[in-house]
């Protein structure tokens, strides 16, 4: 499982917002960085809610798959 943030970023912040113990704004590179790969229901709504599906959540597969 993995929490990332891809190219897309444009830095807005609204997943720092929804998800802040997952999500930073690195205020250097005007990017969000990924603080922990705890899957919570805020960080699946931070991907849900960034404007440019710059986050992806893969979680673990699991052996019916």
């Amino acid at each position: 499982m993995a929490i990332k943030v891809n190219f897309r970023c444009i830095g807005c912040g609204v997943c720092s917002h929804v998800a802040p113990s997952i999500f930073k704004l690195d205020d250097a590179r005007g990017v969000s960085v990924v603080l922990s790969q705890i899957i919570t229901e805020a960080a699946k709504r931070a991907e849900e809610s960034c404007p440019v599906n710059a986050i992806s959540i893969e979680l673990p597969q699991t052996a019916n798959d």
